[in-house]
């Protein structure tokens, strides 16, 4: 019969492993494993890791593995750039600098209150100044002010702080009772922070405090706008000429108010916030604080926190990576902008203090802002909201009284309600104000609710007692939020509710409110607040029943500076008062217009806090979460805890624009609940929400107005966040039953193309076990989608407990295919440092120093090494260094010969690339940034630029055993021919020769220091080119960047992404199905195999093969069975070539690899497999897989000349 031709000349259906292998379609391989079918009509090198820009500076982190990776953009630059200032609080005072009266010891806050012994203080009482009784520490001069509660508990306030005192110093005071009654014991308190202190002494009041450009944790942006928050605490204000002002930061002397307007003297904290424009060369002007004066005779104050940060950021886009560290005691989040290429200088949010507490993030991001949640319920970690705010308050009073925000926003996520005891009852006469002057330092509000005296009637509805109710509103526009209601109380500070008697009274009632005003805008602690809201219910048992109905009755928006009355129909401005305080000191307040019909409660009202807000004013609204998604304009979250119980079951979705929300009665979905399958994540889709359990997976169809469960499917679950993603082909995810694409209709089983199975479970059970063993243990995988190649890449485990290949599945969702990859080499980065060692007992001749002997070592060199010097280089031309090429240094003129390279940015096409050289026979030191040339057969000028000097990779040393060094230096060269590191030192009779070929180090010795019976010990140090591919390493979870790549950081913090262009590698292997020619039963005659490649190299690749017999050979034990591996040759190709596809003939051999003959004149069936293959073992078995394949390796086509046998 004729020879015939079988062409394979399409590979893209990839890797089939589950049905048998002469099933197979032509298109499929058997085995695929660093290779890549993206390419129609070719096989290539799959990709792998290389450093992320964001790599460069990256902070040092301790990574939760699955978790702390994030990425969000936003119209607002410098998101990155936190508080300048290296230390805001003086914590330690490291960074600052102090002069003449300034000192940097005085007591700035307290912590941890605890009466000692338990025995508590008198009950109910209120002390003024008095001094410390003792300290642990050298402080001195501490006086604080002390109220009581009714369990005799303390609550101090700092009156003076006193010098020489350090952070964690304990201060002791004693009751200051002196009422006759019996001494009731001491109180301790610790020091939390410090703070700087300025004070009248030795006849002067003056100073700096400095920190320098060089301490501060962002130098400055120079002419930039900046605002500058500090809170001060006056003890005695400074009289005279007097004067605080910010010196050389800004572009002139800033002023810095330290007393509020009117010289309002108080002992609690004021805030301040002064917006200036910094020095044309800020980054390098230090920050000063100046104090002067001339005539001043008294004055004592305290600066207990700053704060310097960026103003008016430009609206030019920037795009962000947020990596979160899970140091124990101080998690905390950093973030890197891309354009301006540049991480957070320090910490940027710091989230809590759960000391000895894993963190572990979960983000979400929504218009404009980006929220965290400890996953892990830690009660000391709050979820934090991080946002631009641009807003201008009280837009309908004057300039002077506007308060202008134009800046990145640190806050709480949680919509919180004032705080008890700042919303209060103040019944001076027809003013709220007077009693406002101590509350001056935050959000308090004063509430009058009284009889309207030239009001109407009164109706029958107001005739009754009542309580009046305060809420805070968050952000603005159509995202306003709504906080709960903070009923008011009988006193500032008060815990005791307010009810106000409605029942005598003649006319219909007026609100009244009002709020002090000071240090324009300061005086608000969290910037998300834009308005408070008054509500009023009916007393009875209110005090008791938290449920009662609440009727809105005014709207107050701070931003627009406008009240809205809901039961007189009105609305009017906020108006300023200005009064003088006993002293003759004025005071600033802001309220409601009380000349107007606004204030009045003219109507029943109709609306309640249920109608407003979309919830019950007694539901818990806050909620720490495992996972969070946002669809239709409202956040899903789910496995929360709220109120100190914790809900695995649970989702809960906040009101349409209300994203930080969570009610905790009104909008949960409980529909399978105590089934021990908690909800590990949630994923959005087109209008489905996937809500993933450990076990089973429930999908619900989402409307504007409700949640359906559509289906529920078993054994579809996660056990990790990481193990989903997010496509544009819908949500993917992995388990140990396979992977799986939610289109948004159906589900689809990747490891099953058209109904067939390719990927076997047995295989894919094992891929997903640390040892690939059906018994390993199991792993947590990692997913990701790559969308500029349309490639999900499976990664075994986010921890580097997986101990065997392969360590990726990777799925081309266009094609339908697999592929394997493996943890081996793709970018040959140095690794760590290794040891291999031989021990061996000398003989007589082996201890005659004038005759050396030969010994042979049985270390086996490691296979992944290529050089022994390692060089940088970038900016080079645009020609290709290859392996073998001599490079040349221009100025230094040291020389080496490239075994190995890599590429970790760019390319030699683009005239671009950067990585690492690693040389053999390397001589001499190349010069940093010094011109790099191809010299021999090849010559190129100008190939590269040298990055850095050759450090050396690789020494060996002879020792006796008592540790006597006999011969210690750089390994030389590596012959490359004879595959051989030869050594000779003739002061000591040592020369090493070490065989590559079959791993033996062959020594001759002979030295007068070494004994018969002595143990001679060979040791081979060297520091491994392990280029791998990040796998096997502990990881974040994985996010895709703006660029579309995938991104993940690993081990301390190192950024990188996965680079989908071919990489240089090991441990390649490719096998075709069994080719049985369209006939399984005819024998045929295998004459010619023709592969179609390039950048084969020399012996990186070989050509294989195995055949089903219709013979028996020597080494089968019968007839029809498969042949024992056989070696066709290598692929080669020469530089005559390079670049260009060749087709190499290969013959078949005439035994396989044990040696048995082998006649494929008697094939029934054909396999072929391409792998990597390194001449080392003694045998060409190549099953180590070793030869590095380069990276531009690729196979057109497979063709295979054959004739079938007749048939008798």
């Amino acid at each position: 019969m004729p020879k015939e031709i079988l062409n394979i000349t399409e590979f893209h259906a990839g890797l089939n492993n589950a049905s048998y292998p002469t099933d197979v379609d032509n298109l499929s391989s058997t085995k695929a494993q660093n290779i890549d079918f993206d390419t129609y009509g070719q096989i290539r090198l799959c990709g792998g890791t290389v450093v992320h820009a964001a790599d460069t500076n990256s902070p040092s982190v301790e990574i939760l593995p699955g978790y702390g990776l994030h990425q969000f953009s936003h119209d607002r630059v410098n998101g990155h750039i936190g508080a300048h200032l290296s230390e805001s609080d003086f914590k330690s005072n490291d960074d600052w600098t102090v002069t003449d009266q300034w000192t940097d010891s005085s007591v700035g806050k307290l912590a941890d209150y605890s009466p000692t012994p338990s025995e508590a203080w008198r009950t109910s009482q209120s002390h003024s100044s008095f001094l410390q009784e003792s300290t642990s520490g050298s402080g001195t001069g501490m006086y604080v002010s002390a109220v009581t509660d009714s369990s005799g508990n303390p609550t101090f306030t700092i009156t003076n702080g006193g010098t020489g005192f350090a952070t964690g110093d304990t201060v002791v005071f004693g009751d200051p009772s002196d009422d006759g009654e019996l001494f009731q014991g001491n109180a301790t308190v610790t020091i939390s922070s410090l703070a700087l202190r300025l004070r009248y002494v030795t006849n002067a009041m003056g100073g700096t405090v400095t920190q320098t450009a060089a301490n501060r944790a962002y130098a400055g942006v120079d002419g930039a706008q900046y605002v500058l928050e500090y809170t001060i605490v006056v003890n005695i204000v400074p009289n005279g000429d007097f004067a605080l002002n910010m010196t050389t930061f800004g572009a002139a002397s800033q002023a810095m108010p330290y007393t509020p307007t009117g010289s309002v003297l108080s002992s609690e904290p004021q805030k301040f916030r002064v917006i200036f424009t910094a020095h044309a060369n800020a980054d390098s002007q230090d920050f000063v604080i100046a104090a002067t004066e001339t005539t001043t005779s008294t004055g004592d104050f305290r600066i207990i926190d700053i704060s310097l940060k960026l103003y008016d950021n430009a609206e030019t886009g920037e795009d962000y990576l947020v990596l979160a560290d899970n140091e124990s005691a101080d998690p905390a989040i950093y973030m890197y902008a891309k354009n301006a290429d540049t991480w957070s200088p320090q910490q940027l949010i710091t989230i809590g203090t759960a000391t000895g507490q894993t963190f572990a993030p979960t983000f979400f991001y929504d218009n404009g802002a980006l929220r965290i949640s400890d996953s892990n319920f830690n009660s000391s970690n709050t979820n934090k909201w991080y946002g631009y705010i641009k807003r201008i308050l009280w837009k309908s009073l004057s300039t002077a009284w506007q308060i202008n925000y134009d800046e990145w926003i640190i806050a709480d996520q949680g919509i919180s309600a004032p705080a008890v005891g700042s919303v209060y009852w103040d019944d001076i006469g027809n003013n709220t104000e007077k009693n406002l002057i101590s509350a001056s330092r935050g959000n308090y509000v004063a509430i009058l609710m009284q009889e309207d005296g030239a009001g109407a009637n009164i109706i029958d509805f107001y005739k009754k007692k009542w309580n009046v109710g305060v809420s805070y509103t968050y952000d603005e526009g159509k995202r306003k939020q709504h906080s709960a209601i903070t009923v008011v109380t009988t006193e500032k500070d008060g815990s005791a509710i307010k009810e106000i008697d409605m029942t005598g009274e003649d006319k219909n009632p007026e609100m009244r409110w009002g709020l002090a005003y000071h240090a324009k805008g300061a005086m608000f602690n969290n910037k998300r607040i834009t308005g408070h809201t008054i509500w009023i219910r009916e007393a009875g048992d209110s005090n008791e029943s938290a449920d009662s109905t609440w009727y809105l009755i005014q709207e107050n928006d701070w931003i627009e500076g406008i009240c809205k009355n809901y039961v007189s129909g009105l609305e009017d401005t906020m108006e300023t008062y200005v009064e003088l305080d006993t002293g003759g000191n004025s005071m600033y307040f802001i309220e409601n217009d009380t000349d107007s019909t606004s204030e009045t409660m003219a109507s029943i009202p109709q609306i309640t806090f249920n109608d407003f807000t979309g919830y019950k004013s007694s539901e818990t609204i806050t909620a720490q979460y495992k996972t969070a998604t946002v669809l239709n304009r409202s956040t899903y979250i789910a496995n929360v805890r709220q109120a100190g119980i914790t809900y695995g079951d649970r989702m809960i979705k906040s009101p349409v624009n209300m994203n930080d929300v969570f009610p905790s009665e009104s909008r949960f979905v409980d529909i399978i609940s105590s089934d021990g399958d908690n909800i590990i994540k949630l994923e959005s889709f087109a209008d489905r929400i996937l809500q993933f359990k450990k076990n089973k997976l429930l999908i619900w169809m989402v409307t504007q107005d409700m949640e359906q469960l559509e289906s529920t499917y078993m054994h579809k679950g996660i056990l990790h966040p990481a193990s989903a993603c997010k496509t544009d082909y819908g949500i993917a995810w992995v388990n140990r039953f396979g992977c799986y694409l939610f289109d948004g209709e159906n589900i689809h089983d990747l490891l099953e193309k058209e109904g067939v199975v390719v990927i076997s479970p047995t295989e894919w059970d094992k891929f997903l076990r640390a040892d690939k063993s059906t018994t390993g243990n199991e792993l947590t995988p990692m997913i990701q989608y790559l969308p500029k190649d349309r490639k999900l890449l499976v990664f075994d485990d986010i921890t580097n407990t997986s101990t065997e290949e392969p360590r990726m599945y990777i799925y081309h969702l266009t094609h339908q295919s697999w592929t394997t990859a493996t943890h081996g080499v793709s970018d040959n980065s140095l690794g760590g440092a290794v040891s291999l060692e031989t021990l061996h007992t000398l003989t007589a001749a082996e201890a005659d120093d004038t005759n050396p002997a030969a010994f042979k070592a049985e270390t086996k060199f490691a296979p992944i090494f290529r050089g022994t010097e390692k060089l940088g280089y970038d900016s080079g031309g645009t020609s290709e260094i290859l392996t073998g090429d001599i490079i040349t240094g221009a100025d230094s003129t040291a020389y080496g010969t490239v075994g190995d390279l890599s590429i970790n940015s760019g390319s030699f096409a683009g005239g671009d690339a950067a990585g690492h050289l690693y040389f053999y026979n390397q001589s001499g030191t190349f010069t940093n940034n010094e011109q790099l040339n191809r010299t021999g057969s090849a010559t190129t000028t100008n190939i590269a630029t040298a990055d850095g000097t050759n450090s050396d990779i690789c020494t060996v040393k002879l020792e006796e055993s008592d540790a006597t060094q006999i011969a210690i230096s750089t390994l030389e060269s590596l012959i490359l021919g004879s595959k051989n590191f030869v050594q000779t030192d003739s002061s000591t009779y040592v020369t090493l020769n070490v065989n590559l070929d079959n791993g033996e180090v062959l020594a001759k010795v002979g030295h007068n220091d070494m004994d018969e019976g002595g143990t001679l010990k060979f040791t081979y140090d060297y520091k491994s080119l392990t280029g791998n591919r990040d796998i096997n390493k502990i990881k974040t979870n994985s996010v895709v960047d703006v660029d579309g790549n995938c991104v993940w950081a690993h081990s301390t913090g190192t950024i990188v992404k996965w680079d989908d262009s071919p990489k240089q590698t090991k441990n390649v292997f490719y096998k075709t199905k069994f080719l049985d020619f369209g006939n399984p039963a005819q024998g045929k005659k295998i004459y010619k195999v023709y592969v179609t490649h390039r950048y084969a190299g020399t012996v990186s690749l070989g050509l294989y093969g195995e055949i089903v017999s219709q013979v028996a050979t020597s080494g089968q034990t019968g007839i029809g069975e498969v042949t024992n591996d056989f070696f066709f040759g290598y692929l080669v190709q020469d530089d005559t070539h390079a670049g260009s596809y060749i087709t190499q003939a290969f013959s078949p051999p005439s035994a396989d690899l044990s040696g048995n003959a082998l006649t494929l004149g008697s094939a029934t069936a054909l396999r072929l497999y391409i792998q990597s293959y390194m001449s080392w073992g003694g045998s060409e078995a190549g099953a180590s897989l070793d030869g590095t394949a380069h990276a531009s390796f690729s196979i057109n086509d497979v063709s295979i000349v054959y004739r079938k046998k007749t048939i008798k």
